[in-house]
């Protein structure tokens, strides 16, 4: 029993930590920092080539190069 709060601590620890991260969220007026906690079904957001991606989202990818 003790264990299992234990466990639960730690899960609560992480889930905490991967919640607060920041993420670059795209709006009409420009780039605005969210936490993860905060991002909802269908905000367009830019992440970072280092960065690992939730399985939640999907990725589109954008080439750079002008026309």
């Amino acid at each position: 029993m003790i264990r299992e709060a234990f466990d639960d601590f730690c899960r609560f620890l992480r889930d905490r930590e991967v919640n607060n991260q920041k993420y670059k969220k795209l709006t009409q007026a420009g780039v605005v920092s969210i936490e993860s906690a905060k991002i909802k079904v269908g905000d367009l957001i830019i992440v970072e080539k280092v960065r690992p991606l939730s399985e939640y989202c999907v990725a589109a990818v954008v080439n750079s190069t002008t026309v």
